[in-house]
């Protein structure tokens, strides 16, 4: 299972798409909490310092 935005970029990763798949109906929300730590990864820590 791949989400892609309109200009066709995966939005979900394989981690993601492993907790998807274990469960039957994921919730938009846990979509979001899974997707949340994955692109605070590839953020600068420079950002990372700013959410807090």
């Amino acid at each position: 299972m791949q989400i892609q935005d309109s200009r066709g970029n995966t939005l979900l990763d394989s981690k993601t798409d492993a907790i998807l798949d274990a469960r039957p109906t994921p919730l938009p929300v846990q979509v979001l909490v899974a997707a949340v730590p994955t692109s605070a990864r590839f953020m600068a820590p420079g950002m990372k310092r700013r959410s807090r």
